[in-house]
């Protein structure tokens, strides 16, 4: 039986109440949204993701909706939880889910990860009433985004990211970016160019019952595939 999407990965309401958060315990609401540019063709992706961080594991979910001609607006759904040094992700589209089990630090869940990174602090930022830390960070895409964005093609590449972040108690409130690829797929030379924005709309704490849920659902998920 294929992976479904279930009623966990609902986006959580603001609170008048703003709980206490840290850099290891936190939840956060974002809406994001990701350009990309191929030539004269831009494909746009926008939706919400609420990610957790806790001393038991990490977990994140969200929908996105990317208008995919001739199909118009397709709607993608994830959600992943880890454990240990695994992290088990299901994602859904056009009605279908496929379940997955990658490492802990993988990649391929995280656009913005490079290698040879460095950070400077640009000055102080404010977002939802906190004053927080400005960063400007640069960096080159590692081997293993290649893999993933390429998939099953033969090509190869290399690309940047230059990114602004603000922090606030090592939590990200804001951060928007610009990724640039050159890479070549079956000979043909092509540059990728990829806006990235992400905004908290909601800060709070870590919550265990989600991440037991949310655990508990990708693990049935990979399962039911097996």
């Amino acid at each position: 039986q294929p992976a479904t999407a279930t009623s966990t990965t609902q986006q959580p309401t603001a609170t008048q109440t703003q709980p206490l958060f840290g850099a290891r315990d936190h939840e956060v609401n974002y809406t994001v949204a990701v350009t990309v540019h191929l030539g004269d063709v831009s494909l746009r992706m926008t939706g919400w993701s609420v990610v957790g961080v806790g001393p038991v594991g990490n977990y994140s979910f969200g929908e996105f909706v990317m208008n995919l001609p001739p199909q118009g607006p397709v709607k993608i759904a994830f959600k992943s939880a880890t454990e240990g040094n695994l992290t088990y992700v299901v994602s859904c589209a056009l009605g279908q889910c496929q379940a997955e089990t990658v490492a802990a630090d993988s990649a391929a869940l995280y656009l913005l990860r490079g290698v040879n990174v460095t950070r400077a602090e640009k000055g102080r930022c404010m977002h939802l009433g906190y004053t927080g830390t400005l960063y400007e960070e640069r960096g080159y895409l590692s081997p293993e985004v290649f893999a993933q964005l390429l998939g099953d093609l033969q090509g190869s590449g290399a690309g940047a990211y230059v990114g602004n972040v603000c922090e606030f108690a090592g939590v990200q409130l804001t951060a928007g970016g610009t990724v640039l690829m050159n890479v070549t797929v079956y000979g043909q030379a092509l540059t990728i160019k990829v806006n990235i924005e992400s905004v908290a709309s909601r800060v709070g704490s870590f919550d265990p019952e989600r991440y037991r849920q949310l655990l508990q659902e990708a693990k049935s998920a990979q399962a039911a595939e097996a």
